[in-house]
């Protein structure tokens, strides 16, 4: 299911863990379709997971700070012990904001739109980014995140 919108809130594929994709697929309009969305609806960028357009697939694409990446199958690899307070906004919970505590440098690995192995290193904001777009291929949101701090 890939829809021409971005998912809000609770909307299924929010709450779903993303499936690894397999080695070889192409994604180039699935790519096409994130970037397109997130530009009419932050033309500045940031980032946006394939579940937020309905997708299940473990995809991102960042954009920010000259930063400019589809990224498949990203992994936390290795993330620093200093985190910072991280003040966030999601284009699938509109109208929220929520201190988010991340860690302050991050490295991830996956792979290109054209299959080829990527690492990057990210600091500060691009950090919070993309820990922020994997949350989101693991089924969690920034409301799914608040409820879970107000039960506790």
């Amino acid at each position: 299911m890939s829809t021409d919108k971005i998912l809000k809130q609770n909307e299924p594929p929010l709450r779903t863990v993303s499936e690894t994709v397999p080695v070889g697929k192409d994604l180039t309009e699935m790519f096409a379709m994130m970037r397109k969305l997130m530009k009419s609806n932050v033309p500045e960028g940031a980032g946006l997971a394939a579940n937020q357009i309905g997708v299940t697939w473990r995809a991102i694409v960042i954009t920010h700070a000259g930063i400019d990446a589809d990224i498949i199958n990203p992994v936390l690899t290795k993330v620093s012990k200093q985190t910072f307070p991280s003040k966030e906004e999601c284009l699938s919970c509109p109208g929220l904001e929520f201190t988010v505590w991340r860690h302050k440098q991050v490295t991830i690995e996956g792979f290109t739109a054209d299959w080829k192995p990527i690492r990057f290193k990210f600091r500060g904001f691009n950090s919070a980014c993309v820990q922020h777009e994997i949350d989101h291929l693991n089924g969690i949101t920034l409301l799914t995140r608040q409820q879970e701090e107000d039960s506790v």
